[in-house]
């Protein structure tokens, strides 16, 4: 499975992200910063990237229908004291979640203790 991490999440991420043994690019190493979510998506799509962002735009089916793309994965941050620590636990759930399920062609939600799935065959 392949990722591509938004320009929102630090380096930091991406290589816990590669501790996992999963390949994941960024935002950032590639140098496209500043594209368009309809830019990102489409790279992602023609990479066959699942993409993980913080950016709650990308979690409308409506205007991104999951089941086009490798997958998208919204990290929902609720708001913490330690928004590091935060999001140290969204990533770890979220790695945790892959051993048993794919978000190819899905939106995952990924909150603190839980995935909120959306499949367009729901």
């Amino acid at each position: 499975m392949r990722f591509k991490l938004d320009e929102n999440l630090s380096l930091e991420f991406a290589e816990r992200i590669r501790r996992e043994g999963l390949d994941v690019e960024t935002v950032a190493s590639e140098k496209i910063f500043g594209i368009s979510d309809t830019s990102l998506i489409e790279t992602c799509q023609q990479e066959g990237r699942c993409l993980i962002t913080l950016d709650m735009d990308f979690a409308n089916p409506i205007i991104f229908p999951p089941h086009l793309y490798a997958g998208i994965v919204v990290l929902r941050m609720r708001g913490s004291d330690n928004p590091i620590g935060e999001l140290r636990r969204l990533i770890k759930t979220f790695v945790q979640a892959l051993a048993t399920e794919s978000p190819v062609g899905k939106l995952w939600i990924v909150e603190a203790q839980r995935i909120r799935v959306y499949s367009p065959d729901d």
